[in-house]
């Protein structure tokens, strides 16, 4: 947003040289210039200006007490004196005035754009919070820091996602990478860092608004993203100091800052950790993760950096599978439960691999960072629908909603298994009845063929109807010599046996299942 400034001088000079230089920067509208005081009053009354600019040659009225006037009618309006002796002394009765500061004479283009967009930036956001539009008007942009128990926990990719969740269409948010020597949000929002945080450490002291936008960089996801330096050994060039300086920043850019921390406990880490208003603590669900969850809450403590009861857990990669779930690792952590994500590598792996999680479709994993997003108070309310089927994607990370789900599935299943059960126990009974007649009727022929070729062995040497008869029964064993008969043609010289099959299963009676064999004899003179 450019800044609407206005000039009062009666020096030409001045006035050309501003004219001059305003035209030149890209974010300074000069709006007006003046040469007396009365023309200064109609000039603020017609527009809404950021910035006034007061010579401190002016002979209509002292500019000290200009400012003086300007900081008591409207204490809203921030107020720059240009100063032909800028010594320490000049500059204390300035800011004793009520400036926001002095710009030296002759002018620059960077000094005057620097201390210009300062001062508009204070302007608004005083005038924002005074007409009572609220906390990043105020300019008190939220900040949530996202720490990680230890490496490889997910804290990346959570902090991508959660941005990427917080996006609305009435809100700035910039997602910084403050794992300084091992960061990759630039590589996960898909874009190649031109500078970094660390190229703020060098105007730390001095750093504006355009400082800020010249760094961050949009993501097509809708949200601004502030690197880690490219190099690792530029890491040592982000002290405490500069953190603090750079957050308060983006605090009046962005109305939320999500700022990835990583794992590693250092002075950049632990500045945000104390300044955030709220900080997420991720753990994988293992005991190691716990453990090392454990660990970071006690030296936060310690160090006097955040205590526990204002962190809140995020538990990643649960799965029913495991052994650890949510409620097990609140238990063990001692912090309030923001939420689980659900283990679904092979969803997010497309996306990781080509570096686009921040515009990728949304699936489970995104679904459930958006409800910590909700429990956080990232995201607007849903309406009831769309809050019941996010309840239904994240359902089944819970043990209990698990078993709920096992237990409607068992009872369905039960009720098909009890109309299913008769046919399929009835259709066994059959088949096996079948193969078993079949067996048996394999057996009566083998039997059959050996009771023939006894009763021709006997009708060789003595061919009387009770001898023949007796041989057959005795080679047809248990109940297969029931209902058989034997016949012999002496002319033929041959013999017959009719087997009865015994019946396994009823069948109707034009089915005859009895076996006849045949055999030869030579009858043996006598």
């Amino acid at each position: 947003m450019s800044a609407s400034i206005v000039l009062v001088s009666q020096d030409e000079d001045v006035r050309s040289s501003v004219r001059s230089i305003a035209g030149e920067a890209t974010e300074v509208d000069l709006v007006g210039v003046l040469s007396t005081t009365a023309e200064l009053v109609a000039a603020l009354d017609d527009g809404e200006v950021d910035v006034v600019l007061v010579d401190d040659g002016l002979t209509e009225m002292p500019a000290l007490d200009l400012v003086r006037n300007l900081g008591q009618s409207r204490p809203m309006l921030a107020v720059l004196v240009l100063s032909r002796d800028p010594d320490p002394f000049t500059l204390s009765a300035v800011i004793e005035a009520g400036a926001r500061g002095m710009i030296a004479l002759p002018l620059s283009l960077q000094d005057l754009q620097a201390r210009v967009d300062n001062a508009a930036s204070w302007s608004r956001t005083l005038r924002n919070h005074v007409t009572g539009q609220g906390g990043f008007a105020a300019g008190r942009g939220r900040v949530v820091a996202i720490a990680g128990a230890k490496g490889g926990v997910g804290t990346t990719t959570l902090s991508v996602l959660l941005a990427q969740q917080s996006v609305l269409p009435s809100r700035t948010l910039c997602l910084v990478d403050l794992d300084l020597r091992k960061g990759d949000v630039a590589y996960y929002c898909g874009v190649t860092p031109r500078r970094s945080i660390a190229d703020l450490a060098d105007v730390a002291s001095e750093i504006t608004g355009r400082s800020i936008r010249e760094v961050v960089q949009d993501v097509p996801a809708g949200f601004a993203v502030l690197t880690a330096p490219v190099e690792a050994e530029r890491a040592e060039d982000v002290t405490a100091l500069v953190t603090r300086q750079v957050l308060n920043q983006l605090r009046m850019q962005f109305e939320l800052i999500l700022v990835d921390v990583g794992a590693t406990l250092d002075d950049a880490s632990a500045t945000v950790l104390e300044m955030a208003d709220d900080a997420l603590l991720v753990v994988t669900a293992d005991v190691v993760s716990l453990r090392s969850a454990r660990r970071s809450l006690v030296a936060w403590e310690r160090l006097a950096i955040r205590q526990p009861d204002d962190v809140r857990l995020v538990v990643n990669m649960v799965s029913r599978r495991r052994e650890v779930q949510p409620d097990f690792a609140q238990r063990v952590v001692q912090i309030p439960l923001a939420g689980a994500v659900p283990e679904v590598f092979a969803e997010l792996e497309p996306a990781v691999n080509t570096g686009t999680l921040a515009t990728a479709r949304p699936g489970v994993a995104a679904r459930a960072v958006c409800a910590v997003g909700r429990s956080l108070g990232l995201r607007e309310q849903l309406s009831p629908p769309e809050a019941a089927g996010l309840q239904v994607e994240v359902e089944p990370l819970t043990r209990t909603s698990g078993r709920r789900r096992r237990g409607r599935r068992v009872v369905g299943d039960n009720g098909q298994s009890m109309v299913e059960l008769p046919v399929v126990v009835g259709l066994f009974v059959a088949v096996f009845l079948l193969c078993l007649q079949g067996v048996v009727f394999g057996v009566t022929q083998i039997l059959a063929h050996h009771a023939a070729q006894e009763v021709a062995r006997e009708a060789s040497v003595r061919a009387d109807p009770a001898t023949v008869n007796a041989a057959a029964h005795h080679a047809l064993p248990l109940s297969f010599g029931d209902g058989s008969s034997v016949s012999i043609d002496q002319g033929a010289s041959t013999v017959a046996v009719r087997v009865h099959t015994p019946r396994v299963i009823p069948l109707p009676s034009p089915i005859d299942l009895d076996v006849v064999a045949r055999a030869e004899f030579q009858p043996e003179p006598s």
